[in-house]
Parts: C-alpha cells; structure tokens; sequence
C-alpha cells in the first residue's frame, strides 16, 4: 500500500463537525426561562418530501438542556415530522430557571431553521425586544466588530461542536488594528456552550470601557457562533449579527434592505460597519433605491452621495452611520473590497429624541433564483422581505404562499400583481401587501425570480423588528420531473457515525452543465482545472480538455458563480512550471454556454541566484529543487528549477510575492534529473518577498535561511512496516486567501514530509525559528485508509538547534465497514462515483487523531470501504 501525502495532508487539516445521512444545523444561542425569556423554533419544509427532524439543545456543560417547548414537551432531544411544505413554530414557554445554551438540528432532507430570542418587559408583561438567530457555518478562527460605548456592549455565543474539551482565544484590536489587552482564554466543554460579552464585569476584558474595534476567536475545535449586541442598561434592544470566518475569499456583499430618514416622532438610521481579517483594504460603498437609481446619504464621516470609498486599516475596524435626516427612503447598498473583510449593518429606529429604541441586524445575503420565509402574522406580528437585485437585467418575481400545513389558502396562493425589480433595484412588502386577505395566519412565502436576488426577511410587531435570513429553495406541490441524471452534484454528509458496520445510501443531486469554449492568451497552452465558487461557499470542480482548441465544462447548481479557469504553462525543458488563473461571474439558471476569454497577462522577467546552497542537504539541488513564487495579489504560480549553481529565470505578472524553496531528497531510478520515489521533501516557505512592477527587475538573489534538523521516531502499536509511514511539518504562515489558491492550492508547497525508515526513524529539514504544526501518518486498514496524529494546532514547535521528537500513535480502532449505493435523482445508479471519508477527532479510542480512505462506486453504483470506528465524519461523493 502507498501512502498518498497530499491526500493524507487534506484528511489531518480536514476538521469535519456533524451526523450520518442527516443535514445538521447550529443554532448558538437560545434560552429559556425566569418568566421573561423565550426562544421560538422556526422550521420550514421547502422540498417535496417528507422530513424527520429532531431539536438537541445542550448548556454550558454540554449536558441536554431540559426546557418546556408546548408542541414538543420538554427533554433532548425533541423528535417530530414536518410533511412537504409544512411550517411550524416551536415557543418555549419561559418557565422555570433561566436555562442558556445552544441547539443543533438534524433532518433527514434539507430544511429552512432559524429562532428568535425573546426577552419579555418581565414576568408577564409584554414583549420587550426580539433577535433573530440564524445558523452558523462551523469554523476555528472568526472575526467580529465590537462596540461597547455605552449602553451598548458587543459578546459573543460559541457552540463547541467537537467530542473533547477545548478553549477559545480572544484578541481584541482598537479600530486603528492596534491590539488593546492581553489574549483571553475561555474553556468550552465538549458540546457546550458559552456567551460572554466583550466588557464589564465578568467580560472578557473589563476594563474595555467605550471601544470600538475588531475581535479576533480562535478555538482549538470547530464552534458554531453568533455576535451579540444589546443595550446593557435597558436590556433592549437585543441584535445578533453573524460572524466571519478569517479563511473567507469575499470581496462583494450585498446588503438587501438599508434605510434613512425622519418623519416626525421616529427616525431611522443604518450603520456600517466594516472590519479587517487581516490586510488593510479600500472600500467601496454604492447605495441604491429602489428604482436602481443612487441613494444618495450623508455618514457620520462627513461623507455625501450615493457611492463612498472608505479606508479600512489592517486588523482594524470602520463603523459610519446615516445621519437619519430628510425624508424616510429606503434601499440597499453593494459593497466591494481590494481584499476580503467582514461587512454588517445595523438597521436602527429611533424615537423623537434620538434614542435608539430598536435595532436589526442586516448580515451579507447571497443572491438566490428561489427561496422560502417563514410568515407570522398572528398576535400583532407581521412578516415581510426585503429584495435587492444587484443585476444589469430586470427580475420578474413570483411570490406563492402556502398555509402552515402546507396547503395552498383559497384566494392567497398567488400574488394578485406581477413584480418587477429594475437593474439594481430593492422592494420591500409585507406579506399583506403581497397577497390580498392574508389575515392572521402562519406558514411559508416561496419566492421564485429571473434573476437571483439578495434577500432578507422581516418580521416586525408593535415595538420590535427582527431581521431572519431566507431559506434556499421554494416549495411546489407539482414539482415536475427532475433533471435527468447525466448532469450531477457532488454531495458531502456531516457528522456520519461509523461505530459498526453501516449502510449507507446516497442519491446524488442534478445540476446544470455550464461549458464553452476558452481563448487564453498565448504562452498558456495546457490546461489544467476549471472552478466553480459560490460566494457562499461550495466551490464545484469541473474539466478543461483540449489544446489546440480547448473547452471546458463543469455541473453546478443554480445560481451565480465566480468561473475560474487554471491554465499551466511548461517551458521546453520542463524546468519551469507556471500556473495562471483567470475568473469571471457566469450565472446559470438552465443549461448553460459561456464561451470564456482572458485578456493578455503583461509578464516580466525575473532573474538571480539562490546563495548559500551549502545549507541544503547534499544531493537537493541534483535531485530537483525549485524555487517557487506564490502571490496573495497576481493570479499567478511559478515554479522554477534551480541549476547547480543556484540560478534561476522566472517569467511573472506585476505583484507582491512570497519566494518558497521547494526540494526533495530520494532516488533517481530513471536518469530524468528527478528523484522518482521522495524519501523526504521540504517547503521553505517564505524566504523572501519580490515585488514586480512597471519598471524592469532584472536580477534578485535569495539566500537559503538558517536549516536545522528534526529527528525522531513514529510508533504505532499495530503498524508493521514503518516505510508507508510519514512525518509531516506544515508551514503555520502559509496564505489561504490567494488569487491562485482555488486553482493550485498554496498548502500543495507549504507542507514538508519524510518517509520513515524499517524502525520508524524520520529526518525532518526546518527552518530555524520557524513555527511549525507537526504531526505523523500511518497506514491503517486495507483499503489504503491513513490515520494521523495528533490533530492540527495540537502539537505546533519551533526550533532553534537541531532537535528530537518522538510520536507516539493511538493504537487503531476496531475496523468497521461503511457500505452502500449511489444513485442519481431517478435513482439511477452512479458508477466511478469517488466516495471518501474522513474523520478529524471522533475516532473511537483515538480522539486526537484523524483517518481518511477512500472508494471508486462500482458498475451497479456499488461501494464499501473499511474505517476505523468513530463519530464524525464527513462522507464526500463527487460522480466521475
């Protein structure tokens, strides 16, 4: 069996949250209790078939939270049906001691899931203010703005999704990027839960005062979060805001529903606020009503017009806010960085002398053709949306509402006038305004558009107005025949556990073939991979064929992607390799044919010598070395080979690079001038920066930094041959936003590795003074299944001398086997599907290690494959 070191790097930096077969979704703040705080549970089936859905709620400790939820009595979990296009409304009844903590929801299809937090006037009295609480995507390292000027105080609430123990960092940055305190830490049980606020007493740094910045949370676990905000001195308003994951590629947002204005005795504001994940950036700020037309506002910087550009400082944070003048108008706003950051808005009324009695978060909301809100307009409350159609094509909007038990309502399931949405335009109705003879009813609003639309739904009653994000898909009783089964979508499952042989099948989704042609400029004429980003997340991974005349194609969902083509050049000798990418927005709403043209790369040369090559190992330079340029701001990747003495010639685009040094030590068995079978290899990643711009660079010498050595050994108490073993170091400053990284992934050069020999012995080059994350990888089962330990950040060591390290591995878990059958949406079988799983902590007996293997379907779609017992872990199926 051969060990793959690039698939085992993926499995061991792979952190997978979640349950087998089952969709899963995190709520990380709820409560419940002391006569005054309630949270409601909304669940909306927008598909065509039946769900089965249960509601865990967990505290602190992580034990199960034991509320009262009338519909649903009390206990964890909470089991119920919810039928095709149903919609229900869970209350807890605010009994009882004041009960804090989190939710997850699993349902065997894909529903919509939101909650509101309530907090009531006090025991009896009338609502006092609401929060909307959407899901949070798991992450390990965020960010939020903080605001604490009184009365106002900014925390956060973490779910800790991992099976261990774990702890949060927290690094609090003034708005200038200056960091303020000391780094606080906070411990989060397994499964548990934690809400603190930023200051006062008992915050994370009480002696914050009035601030306003940038937090920064890194958890040693995936965690499920959310932003608090509320007014500590009246305890109203309450607002959530999401937070940001560092790792984020965004640079556009949409905004679907900003506001300014006074009428008399209210007012109405919208703040701003924008905050770094790392670089500085500038920001641009475009406001339009809605006929498409500008907005034109006046910030608190002094700012006018319809279209602002903004300086936002690196680690920072920029908070501007309307000034609440003129007449009310409404709107949406588009926002563009240089460099990804996190954009919220805060939506805020006011009363005759300028006291904030409400405030709404409005979070970033990717464009959708169809979605679902749950509606309310029961007790007072009413419910509507907010659309933004940031298109140069007009949109054509159907709305359809179908009653809680999913039916259609006599004389309401069709909106009695069309809606149309002008290029760049924004409406917001309420369902009453949308369908005539609504009355007091609940259930769900499906919308459906020509053009996808960022939106957000609204829900206001007497004193309060909450802001919920939409459900993705819209119900139809009929939905017609599915997509045939020659277009599918990969699918991933969370939280699959595999603690005894298990059956599982997977039906795989249709999607839309999106293909062309493609004219890149010359010299790139070899292609490699074309990817389909969703600004939301999923990236979808297609082919390129062809040289002479080449095309490419790919299957994604509907909606509006980032295309990006990777094409390779190779120089006559093969000495130079040199990837470029190019992107451009392609929306896709059937079939699709979009012939794809790059415009000419301007490239320059760059010449010189790597000096000190004594420092190598012997031989590195013979075996192949290359010296490699890697850039966060040219869509550009170089690797060139070093000659035997030093020298290099490389071609680049204008931007800022980091120079890695990339060798290996093994043997040569076929007399090409590279080591065919790697006994070990290493990355120097970032030894210098080059520059490139107008003017001509002509040579730059690089010297080989300080090395020293790591040695050690790999025990394992069941592993016979230690020479399918590995030892891993990867580099901890390596980028993960980079132009080029969803082409040619950075960490592909940011991990270095050696083979062990027969007694589990390894020989590891680092750089000195470097901080590495270290751990090792054995074989495990038949199949090729790898486990490694410990996971990432568990163990990361720098080195000023030459060192030793021995790795001890858990012994391996019971193996059990994971079976099934791959079907497409007219249950079809799908043979050459490829099926992997991973696991990263969950493993029986082993909770500091990960596993991968992986499996081809057979002709009848067929698979097994043997695992290492354990919870967690995530099952990715991608059809040939």
């Amino acid at each position: 069996m051969r060990m793959k070191p690039g698939v085992l790097f993926f499995a061991a930096v792979l952190c997978a949250p979640s349950l087998l077969g089952q969709a899963v979704y995190r709520l990380p703040q709820v409560a419940n209790g002391a006569g005054a705080i309630q949270t409601t549970f909304i669940f909306v089936n927008q598909r065509n078939e039946v769900a089965e859905v249960s509601l865990h709620l967990s505290g602190a400790d992580g034990a199960p939270l034991d509320f009262a939820i009338p519909g649903l009595g009390e206990g964890s979990p909470k089991a119920f049906q919810l039928p095709a296009g149903q919609t229900r409304f869970f209350t807890s009844d605010g009994q009882g001691d004041l009960l804090i903590g989190a939710a997850r929801v699993e349902s065997t299809v894909e529903i919509g899931v939101t909650a509101i937090f309530s907090i009531l006037g006090g025991e009896g009295a009338s609502l006092g203010t609401e929060a909307g609480v959407g899901v949070s995507t798991p992450a390990t390292e965020f960010a939020i703005a903080v605001d604490t000027e009184f009365p106002f105080n900014t925390g956060v609430a973490l779910f800790n999704l991992g099976g261990e123990t774990s702890e949060a960092t927290f690094e609090l940055f003034d708005s200038a990027g200056n960091i303020s305190f000391d780094p606080a830490v906070r411990p989060l049980a397994a499964s548990g839960h934690l809400a603190v606020f930023v200051a006062g007493a008992g915050g994370l740094f009480p002696d914050a005062g009035d601030f306003k910045g940038r937090l920064l949370i890194k958890a040693t676990a995936p965690v499920a979060a959310v932003t608090l905000r509320q007014n500590v001195a009246t305890g109203a308003p309450l607002t959530t805001l999401p937070v940001v994951p560092v790792s984020t590629l965004k640079t556009s947002f949409n905004l679907p529903h900003i506001a300014n204005g006074f009428a008399g005795v209210i007012g109405i504001k919208t703040q701003f606020i924008f905050f770094s994940l790392g670089p500085g950036a500038t920001v641009t700020l475009t406001a339009t009503r809605g006929d498409g037309e500008a907005f034109p506002l006046t910030l608190s910087n002094g700012q006018s017009g319809g279209t602002f550009q903004l300086d936002l400082p690196a680690g920072g944070a920029l908070f501007v806010e309307t000034d609440g003048q003129g007449e009310i108008g409404n709107g949406a706003a588009r926002i563009s960085s240089t460099v990804p950051i996190g954009v919220t808005a805060v939506f805020r009324l006011l009363d005759a002398d300028g006291n904030v009695t409400v405030e709404a978060g409005v979070g970033d909301s990717p464009p959708l053709y169809e979605f679902s809100i749950p509606v309310d307009t029961t007790s007072g409350f009413d419910t509507g949306v907010a659309l933004f159609n940031n298109n140069p094509n007009p949109a054509d909007v159907a709305f359809a509402f179908f009653g809680a038990e999913g039916g259609q309502l006599q004389g309401v399931s069709r909106q009695t006038e069309p809606l149309t949405l002008d290029p760049l335009g924004h409406e917001a109705k309420f369902a009453g305004e949308i369908f005539d003879g609504l009355g007091d009813v609940r259930g769900q609003m499906a919308v459906r558009s020509t053009q996808p639309l960022a939106a957000l739904s609204l829900r206001q009653g007497a004193t309060t107005l909450t802001t919920l994000p939409v459900a993705a898909g819209a119900f139809e009783p009929d939905p017609g025949p599915a997509p045939g089964p020659a277009n599918l979508l990969p699918r991933t499952l969370d939280d699959v556990s595999v603690t005894a042989d298990t059956t599982l099948d997977i039906q795989l989704p249709a999607g839309f073939s999106l293909g062309g042609s493609l004219a890149l400029s010359s010299p790139f004429f070899a292609f490699g991979e074309v990817r389909a980003i969703d600004p939301a997340g999923p990236v979808y991974s297609g082919s390129v064929s062809g040289i002479l005349i080449p095309s490419y194609s790919i299957v994604v969902p509907p909606g509006t992607f980032d295309v990006r083509i990777c094409g390779i050049r190779l120089d006559s000798n093969l000495s130079t390799f040199t990837f470029v990418s190019h992107t451009e927005q392609v929306t896709v709403a059937s079939d699709t044919t979009r012939n794809i043209s790059a415009p000419p790369i301007s490239l320059q040369s760059v010449s010189g010598r790597v000096l000190h090559l004594d420092r190598l190992p012997a031989g590195a330079v013979e075996e192949g070395a290359f010296l490699a340029f890697s850039s966060r701001t040219a869509p550009i990747l170089v690797f060139s080979r070093l000659d035997e003495g030093g020298e290099y010639v490389v071609d680049l685009a204008p931007g800022v690079y980091e120079a890695s040094l990339v060798f290996g030590e093994g043997e040569d068995t076929d007399g090409d001038g590279f080591a065919d079978d790697l006994d070990r290899a290493a990355v120097l990643f970032d030894i210098a920066k080059v520059t490139v711009g107008d003017s001509n660079l002509t040579e730059i010498d690089i010297p080989v930094p300080d090395l020293v050595r790591l040695t050690g050994t790999i025990a394992q108490p069941q592993t016979a041959d230690f020479g399918e073993s590995l030892a891993f170091a990867a580099d901890l400053r390596l980028p993960t936003n980079s132009a080029i990284d969803q082409c040619v992934p950075i960490d592909a050069i940011g991990a270095g590795f050696s083979k062990t020999d027969s007694d589990g012995g390894f020989i590891l080059p680092l750089m000195r003074g470097r901080l590495y994350d270290l751990f090792a990888a054995v074989p495990a089962t038949p199949d090729e299944g790898i486990m490694s330990a410990p996971l990432p950040g568990s163990l990361r060591r720098s080195f000023e001398a030459d060192d030793t390290l021995e790795f001890n591995l858990p012994a391996f878990p019971p193996e059990v086997m994971l079976s099934g059958k791959v079907t497409g949406p007219d249950g079809q079988p799908v043979p050459g599907a490829e099926i992997t799983a991973t696991a990263a902590g969950g493993l029986t007996g082993a909770p500091n290690a990960a596993f991968t293997s992986s499996v081809v379907t057979n002709e009848e779609g067929d698979y097994s494959v043997v695992l290492l017992s354990g919870i967690n872990y995530r099952v990715e199926v991608r059809p040939e």
